[in-house]
């Protein structure tokens, strides 16, 4: 029987399932066809009493580490100044002292250093930190794990985390340890993906292994209040994708008021199969329309890897295309279909086909090739 990783109660098997055929992580791209890429089955429950959907196995090795595999576009550029601004603004962070927890290389960081100059960041991967320092930002390599937990310059006044805590095995350490490092009266920018978006079109495409949680507007609130948070402030961001919550230290005098129940949304957890059995219908349209030829996929991200794994696609896809350096020449997780540099569409021949998934396709790069080539772009969004 499987436990939760928030609140350690048993899950029961009638609120778990099994999800077969899944890639065994969104960043394990190999140099060569390898059994490491094979697919795995997860194991995925709801627990009762946080209702928080959740894979229940082992995690990726590198969950301490902030990924991104593209910089920031600019259009999310210009959100996040407008966002940090009003942030800063908002709660009277201007001469104060904030903390990104996850800051990967850095693109968070040089936005709010227009707004403040008392930036800093925490990240784990040695590389990422390298690479901020070189940029002259002040970060440290630095996982909140320990009891001890003590970051260079603390206390802090605020903090950024943002789609980083779908990653973290154990939360309630996590923020026991976050908090030892924060002010008293610290403000808190808290972003995950949006999973009542995810339920409400079917979009089960996203479950991947890197993220172990599945949070809705309700859920979070839940487990932010039992850690002793106060939500002030909830908004769905980015097309709904996101779900973005402003938090500050809660008031003692409430911790042992009683709770008003919050009224959760009915989620049927076999749903999810259910609905990734009707997209094979999809799938198997597509084929059709395109006579059952072999195609290409344009994007490495996590959707895409997973479709690839649960629809068995590896006789069907001829490869794949991203614009990432750190995946190109390189076999996808799961379904171990190479992925090559965009330029190889001048020289194909034999495929005709482009199917786009999870991804905006630059529009330079549609004119580039739609005389060449038919694009389906985004068949698993509803």
């Amino acid at each position: 029987m499987k436990r939760c990783r928030i609140c350690l109660r048993h899950i029961e098997s009638s609120n778990s399932i099994i999800i077969r055929n899944m890639p065994p992580s969104a960043q394990g791209f190999t140099k060569k066809n390898s059994k490491k890429n094979f697919p795995i089955n997860y194991h995925f429950g709801v627990c009762n009493f946080c209702y928080v959907p959740q894979i229940l196995n082992k995690p990726v090795n590198y969950y301490k580490k902030t990924i991104r595999a593209t910089s920031l576009s600019k259009t999310l550029i210009s959100y996040r100044k407008k966002q940090f601004k009003n942030f800063i603004n908002e709660n009277n962070l201007k001469n104060k002292k904030l903390l990104e927890v996850g800051c990967n290389k850095g693109e968070n960081l040089k936005i709010l250093k227009k707004f403040s100059c008392k930036i800093y960041g925490v990240e784990f991967d040695k590389s990422s930190v390298e690479e901020c320092r070189k940029s002259k930002l002040k970060v440290s390599r630095f996982y909140l794990n320990s009891i001890s937990s003590k970051i260079y310059n603390r206390p802090f006044d605020a903090f950024i985390i943002l789609n980083f805590l779908e990653h973290i095995p154990n939360l309630r350490e996590f923020f026991i340890n976050l908090k030892k490092n924060l002010n008293k009266d610290f403000t808190g920018l808290i972003e995950v993906p949006n999973f009542d978006m995810i339920k409400k079109k079917g979009l089960y495409t996203e479950i991947i292994l890197d993220h172990l949680y599945y949070f809705s507007k309700e859920n979070l609130s839940i487990i932010l209040d039992k850690l002793g948070f106060k939500v002030i402030k909830k908004e769905k961001i980015l097309d709904d994708y996101i779900l973005s919550l402003t938090v500050k230290q809660k008031d003692s005098k409430f911790f042992f008021k009683k709770k008003k129940k919050i009224k959760q949304r009915k989620f049927n957890i076999n749903d999810i199969n259910k609905k990734l059995n009707i997209f094979q219908k999809e799938i198997d349209l597509f084929q059709k329309k395109i006579r059952n030829e072999k195609f290409i996929i344009w994007g490495a991200g996590h959707q895409s890897l997973m479709i690839c794994s649960y629809y068995k696609l590896n006789n069907k896809v001829k490869f794949i295309i991203d614009s990432s350096k750190m995946k190109q020449n390189k076999f996808a997780p799961g379904s171990n279909i190479r992925i090559f540099h965009p330029s190889k569409l001048k020289f194909e021949k034999e495929a005709s086909t482009i199917l786009v998934i999870g991804g905006g396709l630059l529009r330079r790069n549609r004119k580039k090739y739609k005389k060449k080539l038919q694009i389906f772009q985004n068949l698993y969004r509803k």
